[in-house]
């Protein structure tokens, strides 16, 4: 993968999320078409976001002082064992994650919005993810879409849906004092 661009968030006829996005490929051979769309509540200024990560061939390789090439040969010839990478490597691909659309809490009208998109993704277990890939020397892009559950998801969406609630009065050094406490930090 070369890159995504293009993301888009919106509902459709069936109130479901969509998140669409622009995949382009780095060649007819490339197999790393894979990306995590995350949802996210970020402060300063407070906003629900979705950021997107992919091209996790390269950053295995780099974390792993492997290269991608072997990496693209890992995921063509045992995909599972290559998911096993992308887990160890959590952390890494995460953090290269990019924020690409933003709702800023600063207004109800953009805090009913992201409460829409968090309410209608609990409700109904998952978002549309469609996803235009882009491959060099191919006359026509591929569109490709999926149902993608968000159970493992949903005790960090219900605790955002909390904070667009409360997006007013939402104090995030609270919050996250609060939360150091339940997992037994010390603050910093």
């Amino acid at each position: 993968m070369e890159s995504i661009g293009n993301i888009k968030l919106a509902l459709n006829e069936n109130q479901e999320v969509v998140v669409a996005a622009d995949v382009k490929m780095k060649s007819k051979k490339d197999i790393d078409d894979l990306y995590f769309v995350m949802f996210n509540i970020l402060a300063k200024p407070l906003r629900f976001s979705v950021c997107t990560t992919g091209d996790f061939t390269t950053l295995i390789a780099q974390e792993s002082g492997s290269t991608p090439e072997k990496m693209q040969k890992l995921m063509a010839e045992d995909g599972m064992k290559f998911m096993q990478k992308v887990g160890d490597h959590q952390m890494v691909i995460m953090t290269a994650a990019e924020e690409r659309v933003k709702i800023p809490l600063d207004t109800q009208k953009a805090a009913n919005q992201a409460r829409t998109v968090l309410t209608s993704m609990i409700n109904k277990g998952y978002f549309n993810q469609i996803t235009v890939y882009h491959v060099p020397g191919e006359p026509k892009p591929q569109v490709r879409g999926q149902k993608v559950p968000i159970e493992g998801m949903l005790p960090d969406l219900q605790q955002m849906l909390g904070i667009v609630k409360e997006w007013e009065t939402f104090d995030g050094e609270a919050f996250l004092t609060e939360q150091r406490a339940k997992l037994g930090l010390q603050n910093e």
